[in-house]
């Protein structure tokens, strides 16, 4: 995945040194027949969880170990209690293997040992990957994934604008995954809602799947079809839907006027392009005499950073749109500029539990300087900063590096935006509520001003 395609919001500049280049300087009787290349991803992993990754200092290590190992069980079909009924007082460690992972090295070195022939053989690469993998599980982080190199360039389409497949953002929150259907996208079309709890794919079940399995399970080619077992929401039973693939063409800004002087643009992302398409967007509704301005962030999931800052920018005189924390205390300020091409106009911001991360970023600034007014329900409560670090075996570590905070210090991570004016969505056939307190506002706002 190119780094400035990357969903999170982040230009990605991370360094970590590769512990084994030119490191194993001792003899010992285990590296004559125990693989040590393969480790490489796995302790570059280790390296960034000590040194980078945002909660470093809570890292339990025997956890990790543990976890590392049950990763090898899982992979090798050996019971994990041999492998973690050890006698290490007859092992050495090769230089460049961390003493806090001896537990794990000791594993290792015995299954290669003793379970490696030419009747079973072991795939080093696989268990690597399997130890990382349950490894980062054990972090209990929603927000930090290990990427095998199979999937490493599964976002890299969205970004560009394109892709096969149902037309749906998926994230994990809470051992779930949670569906938002694109607009007019073949999921939308086929009855999927934004909250459905995916259940099955093709029948079976997603639990203990990672983000990028099940993504991977949905996409597919145009003309294709899967079928899903969903949860909506405040539903018991189950939904069974099925879904013809397509092509997606994602169109992050849709706008309209309404009652011929109030503004409406819905922001389903912030995409490379959503910017330009925002800017030509509002210069069009200005031009046809929008007098107010609502912007929709509901089900938004955030995206690119850069983009964010730049369209919140659109609305603030000068100050922080948002500032960053990371693993050590570390503050870094995004600013405005006072360049922008909505500073005066009234301005009321929708949004609802689906909205995360960049559209959390830009409701927060508006409502920290009373700059518009925020309606809706909390918010998802995703203020968590990712970096995607590249690893030796052609996968990534998706991680959290650092935490977001509104201008007036709030974090958003886990605990969302509390809207200025609280309005739950109406039920079906009730219409838009939410939007028509906006609607009220803006209307008294114009008459106010005039």
């Amino acid at each position: 995945m190119n780094n400035k395609l990357s969903i999170l919001l982040l230009n990605i500049s991370v360094v970590v040194a590769i512990l084994f280049t030119g490191c194993i300087t001792r003899t010992v009787t285990e590296t004559n027949t125990v693989p040590l290349e393969p480790l490489k991803p796995l302790l570059e992993v280790w390296e960034i969880l000590q040194t980078d990754f945002v909660d470093k200092n809570t890292i339990n290590k025997p956890q990790l170990n543990q976890s590392a190992i049950l990763g090898l069980s899982k992979a090798s079909n050996i019971d994990a209690e041999i492998l973690n009924d050890l006698d290490s007082s007859s092992r050495n460690i090769p230089a460049g293997i961390p003493e806090d992972l001896e537990e794990f090295w000791n594993s290792w070195a015995m299954i290669f040992k003793e379970h490696d022939n030419n009747e079973t053989p072991l795939e080093p690469e696989s268990l690597t990957q399997a130890a990382i993998q349950e490894m980062i599980t054990s972090l209990d982080d929603a927000h930090t994934s290990y990427i095998g190199p199979k999937y490493h360039d599964i976002e890299a389409p969205i970004m560009e604008g394109n892709y096969q497949g149902i037309g749906s953002y998926i994230y994990l929150r809470d051992g779930q995954f949670f569906l938002t259907p694109m607009p007019g996208s073949p999921s939308q079309s086929a009855g999927v809602k934004a909250g459905d709890i995916l259940i099955t794919v093709n029948g079976e079940s997603v639990e203990g799947w990672t983000q990028f399995e099940a993504v991977d399970n949905l996409r597919g080619p145009k003309g294709t079809e899967v079928t899903i077992e969903v949860r909506h929401l405040g539903k018991e039973e189950l939904s069974t839907i099925s879904i013809i693939r397509g092509v997606i063409k994602i169109e992050s800004i849709a706008g309209s006027l309404i009652e011929d002087k109030i503004g409406y643009i819905k922001i389903g992302a912030f995409y490379q392009n959503t910017r330009q398409d925002f800017l030509a967007q509002l210069r069009e509704l200005q031009s046809s005499g929008a007098q107010g301005l609502i912007i929709d962030v509901r089900d938004n999931p955030g995206g690119l950073l850069s983009i964010t800052n730049q369209i919140t920018d659109e609305f603030l005189k000068g100050g922080i749109i948002a500032y960053q924390k990371d693993a050590n205390g570390k503050r870094t300020d995004f600013t405005a500029s006072n360049n922008g091409m909505a500073l005066e106009i009234p301005l009321v911001v929708l949004v609802n539990n689906y909205s995360a991360s960049g559209s959390e970023i830009l409701a927060g600034a508006i409502q920290d300087y009373e700059r518009g007014t925020i309606i809706g329900t909390t918010t998802l409560g995703k203020g968590t900063v990712n970096k995607l670090h590249r690893l030796s075996d052609g996968g990534s570590l998706y991680y959290s590096f650092a935490r977001w905070y509104t201008p007036n210090g709030n974090m958003i991570e886990a605990n969302g935006l509390e809207p200025d004016i609280i309005i739950q969505s109406g039920n079906e056939g009730a219409g838009d509520i939410q939007l028509s307190k906006g609607i009220e506002i803006i209307n008294n706002a114009i008459k106010t001003k005039t």
